[in-house]
């Protein structure tokens, strides 16, 4: 191929700079959610580093995701760390779902631990029932001051 460039006229410098040209195109492209995502936290006030954004996009896990999911739990005044998050995501965990069950139990009382959802998440996961039912379970009279963990486990039976 180089040959045939090199008799056609075209010299190798300009077949070495298309193909790095290419290559920066596809770099560019691969990174843009990064450039995104970090565009977000930054109109938001929050401080995450851009490095940090890049090594969640490295790991293979979404990180408009992530950081959609941070931004809620800033918004939300919780305390979860971007590093739990991942780990959540990684273990198959629904990161969404999580966050709206963690948001709602949260606010009724019930659970005040992110870990506490995580398990629930992962113990519901191939279970067919969703985590906002439980929730909605626990707050019925007949299953106050129960564990939402032991309502999961029931609603499974």
């Amino acid at each position: 191929m180089v040959t045939f460039a090199i008799q056609e006229g075209i010299r190798l410098s300009t077949v070495v700079r298309m193909i790095v040209l290419i290559a920066a195109v596809g770099i560019a492209i691969y990174f843009l959610d990064v450039l995104k995502a970090w565009l977000r936290t930054w109109l938001k006030g929050i401080t995450i580093p851009l490095t940090e954004i890049v090594a969640i996009k490295l790991r293979g896990i979404p990180c408009g995701l992530v950081i959609d999911a941070k931004i809620a739990v800033l918004e939300a005044d919780m305390d979860v760390s971007i590093e739990s998050l991942q780990a959540h995501y990684l273990s198959g965990g629904n990161l969404v779902k999580a966050m709206q069950a963690f948001t709602l139990a949260r606010n009724l009382g019930l659970v005040t631990d992110w870990k506490e959802i995580c398990r629930l998440d992962l113990f519901l996961k191939n279970s067919g029932k969703d985590m906002l039912d439980v929730i909605e379970a626990a707050i019925k009279p007949e299953n106050e001051g129960r564990q939402v963990v032991n309502i999961a486990q029931e609603m499974l039976k």
